[in-house]
C-alpha cells in the first residue's frame, strides 16, 4: 500500500489505499453529516468489523460521502476507487503517488511504504 508521509497516528494523517472500496477514519471529528449505517467491513487479513456511522469527508478540494467511521481503526485509509469517482486522478511515480483534483490541482503525494 501507499502511504502519506508517516504511519497514521494522528488524525490527519492517511494512507492512500488501492485495495478498500470505502475510506475509513477512526476519527469521528473528521465526518460531518453523520448517518447511522451497519456496513461489515473485511480487511485483507479476513478479520472483520463492523461500521455503525459514516459521513462526509473533505479532502482539501473533494468532498467524500460516505466514509466509514471504524471503532479502532489503526490506520485512517482513503479509497483510490472513492477519490476517482469523486473526480480525482491518480498517478503513479517512482516515490509513490500523486493525487489530482478535477481542474489538475495536486491535492495529495503519498509516498511509497516499505
Amino acid at each position: 500500500p501507499f502511504q502519506t508521509e508517516s504511519i497514521p497516528s494522528t488524525p490527519g494523517d492517511f494512507v492512500l489505499d488501492s485495495g478498500c472500496t470505502h475510506s475509513m477514519v477512526a476519527y469521528r471529528e473528521l465526518l460531518s453529516d453523520m448517518q447511522p449505517c451497519s456496513v461489515t467491513v473485511t480487511f485483507g487479513n479476513g478479520n472483520f468489523v463492523t461500521s455503525n456511522e459514516r459521513g462526509t469527508l473533505r479532502v482539501v478540494t473533494l468532498m467524500l460521502h460516505g466514509v466509514l467511521f471504524v471503532v479502532g481503526l489503526q490506520r485512517n485509509l482513503l479509497s483510490e476507487t472513492q477519490l476517482i469517482s469523486c473526480g480525482a486522478s491518480i498517478h503513479a511515480t517512482s516515490q509513490g503517488r500523486q493525487v489530482f483534483d478535477s481542474s489538475g490541482t495536486l491535492i495529495i503525494t503519498a509516498n511509497n511504504h516499505t
